[in-house]
């Protein structure tokens, strides 16, 4: 029973901190879609890298495989 009459006791009091609290709002305006777009503009990426970077999770895809098969065969067969 204290308990409960501690946790009302707080209630209480956050509740009458935010309602004596007086809340200011100050509308802004931000402009970031040029920003943003400048930004990736920049740092867009060329066919030819796409490609690389394709090309290359490929391989470590195909390395992952036959490793995987080699375990595989490991265990199953032994050595």
């Amino acid at each position: 029973m204290h308990e409960t009459d501690l946790i009302f006791e707080n209630i209480n009091k956050i509740s009458r901190f935010h309602l004596n609290k007086k809340v200011i709002f100050i509308p802004t305006k931000y402009n970031i879609e040029p920003k943003s777009y400048e930004f990736s503009k920049k740092y867009e990426l060329k066919p030819d890298e796409i490609l690389i970077m394709q090309m290359v999770g490929m391989i470590i895809s195909f390395i992952t495989m036959v490793k995987a098969l080699r375990t595989f065969v490991t265990y199953r067969y032994g050595r």
